[in-house]
């Protein structure tokens, strides 16, 4: 059956851009793909590899755009560079990448500045998911309907499948289900299943990601991946008691620092948010010299991006970024009791 795409609204850049860096890539030039590492960047690199031939794949957290990276890229002598599902906040890193390389960034997060330049290309629609965006461009040079379930999956795990409602229904009718935009709904069936699957799948295999990207075949893949998917929901329901029993409340703010061997603050903290739409939720988790935190608001009565940039502001290489209503950030570990102290002013006023 023939599927009809929904255009997404693009806040900058447009698909004329997109076109023409895609047509300037030569065979004689190695090219790179880096990308997040949640379902929704998963979904972004297996639409990309379909139709470009990308010499250099590399799934990173947002605090990975960093100066190390640079070096890697580099070093694997790369002319072109496609970023998808990364808030850029870093502009010196983009900086960096243009004294060497073309860029080409598909996002749909909140972004602070249009950072399109004679060497970036910058392509953001919010609203959609960043695999979704891909999926809408470069299915217009290959066919790659293959693909639209992890797409629908993807859309699914990051809540930007509204947007697109009318393509979602087609694409649940060709597997036999039926899509009803509504919350209470949408989180039940197969696809919602699957994309539980997947996103708990893809944190069992944090620390190799490739391997988790070869596992993700067909549709029919999916069910083998359960018996990994399992054992991350059951540590989610451990951590989902410690956040009720352990969390500290500043105002209308909760907020603890989860302790697990996997990273699964966001799935903890998505569940929570469902239970809890009118507070703000905050999980965060130590990783080497430094915190990753993730924030949710789901009355989105409380700009999180903003938030936690103004939470973070002073202190030395943090990062904030996200959604309305699901954001995150990255603080160095010295700067956690000031970030307490901060949370505790809020919850006073």
């Amino acid at each position: 059956m023939e599927i009809e795409l929904t255009q997404p609204k693009f806040a900058v850049g447009n698909e004329k851009m997109f076109f023409d860096f895609i047509s300037k890539i030569s065979r004689n030039e190695r090219t790179a793909l880096i990308t997040h590492i949640d379902l929704d960047g998963m979904t972004c690199a297996k639409v990309v590899n379909e139709v470009v031939d990308i010499d250099f794949m590399k799934f990173v957290a947002y605090e990975g755009l960093n100066k190390n990276l640079i070096k890697e890229i580099k070093a694997e002598k790369i002319r072109k560079v496609i970023l998808t599902d990364l808030g850029i906040d870093n502009f010196e890193f983009i900086n960096e990448l243009e004294k060497f390389a073309d860029v080409l960034i598909i996002d749909h997060h909140t972004f602070q500045k249009d950072i399109n330049s004679v060497n970036t290309v910058f392509i953001n629609s919010e609203g959609f998911a960043a695999s979704y965006m891909c999926y809408y461009l470069f299915s217009k040079i290959k066919k790659i309907e293959q693909l639209d379930w992890l797409v629908a999956c993807a859309a699914l795990a990051d809540w930007e499948c509204f947007l697109n409602s009318k393509w979602m229904g087609q694409v649940y009718r060709k597997y036999g289900e039926t899509y009803v935009p509504a919350e209470t709904n949408l989180k039940k069936g197969r696809f919602w299943e699957m994309q539980e699957v997947l996103s708990l799948f893809l944190i069992y295999f944090l620390d190799n990601l490739q391997i988790a990207y070869d596992f993700i075949k067909d549709i029919d893949s999916v069910a083998d991946l359960r018996r990994y998917s399992n054992i991350v929901e059951k540590e989610i329901e451990r951590c989902s008691s410690d956040f009720e029993r352990e969390k500290e409340m500043y105002g209308d703010i909760y907020f603890w620092i989860i302790k697990s061997k996997f990273a699964v603050k966001g799935q903890v903290l998505n569940k929570a948010s469902f239970d809890i739409k009118d507070k703000t939720l905050i999980i965060a988790r130590r990783e080497g010299d430094h915190y990753q935190m993730s924030a949710r608001r789901q009355d989105g009565r409380v700009d999180l991006p903003k938030f936690l940039r103004e939470m973070t502001e002073g202190f030395r290489n943090a990062l904030a970024g996200g959604h309305l209503k699901a954001a995150g950030c990255t603080i160095s570990v010295r700067d956690i009791d000031e970030f307490r102290e901060r949370l505790g002013k809020i919850g006073k006023k």
